[in-house]
């Protein structure tokens, strides 16, 4: 069981601060999950679009249909600080920015982890400019509630990564049919 001044910090310091009050903190774990980012890899700044329309069908309710997580493709990598960037008409929304795929904490829900019990961080983007951070990284989602009905927003992410992607083989197929295929699938 994980336990320790990390856990202690984690709880009682970062989740109540802002990142540029806590700055840059990397946890050494983070090298195992959800993962370190080279430094050799240029952090950039681009510009998304978000879906920002949701609205939960009465008649098909989920857990936790409240609001719903909107992937960014972007990655924060651990113990950096990165730049969220918002139109003000966004900032009344309620939405939120979430550091961190698992938003899951394990400490209630297991007796034994492999991992730390919280590893996402969430900011509420109640500014047009919000500083972000997690000292594990993570992937960036946006949280987009229930009742929203923003239409496509942009959104500029400054100082992340593109998000580690998978593109499976089929059997037989090389790389070329690889690459004709996903053009032929746009």
């Amino acid at each position: 069981r994980l336990v320790g001044s990390e856990m202690c910090i984690r709880d009682r310091i970062l989740d109540d601060l802002p990142a540029e009050v806590t700055g840059p903190i990397a946890f050494q774990e983070s090298r195992v999950f959800p993962g370190a980012v080279s430094p050799t890899v240029a952090r950039e700044t681009v510009d998304i679009e978000i879906e920002g329309t949701y609205q939960t069908d009465p008649n098909y309710l989920l857990n936790d249909s409240d609001s719903v997580a909107r992937p960014t493709g972007r990655y924060l990598a651990p113990g950096e600080i990165a730049t969220v960037t918002v139109a003000e008409s966004v900032t009344d929304l309620g939405w939120e920015v979430q550091v961190g795929t698992h938003g899951v904490d394990l400490e209630r829900s297991y007796y034994d982890w492999n991992r730390f019990p919280r590893i996402s961080r969430s900011f509420a983007l109640d500014s047009t400019e919000v500083e972000i951070d997690n000292p594990l990284g993570g992937a960036l989602y946006i949280w987009v509630p229930d009742g929203s009905d923003a239409g496509n927003t942009p959104i500029n992410i400054a100082g992340t990564v593109a998000t580690v992607s998978y593109t499976h083989l089929r059997a037989h197929e090389t790389l070329m049919n690889l690459v004709c295929r996903l053009l032929l699938e746009k």
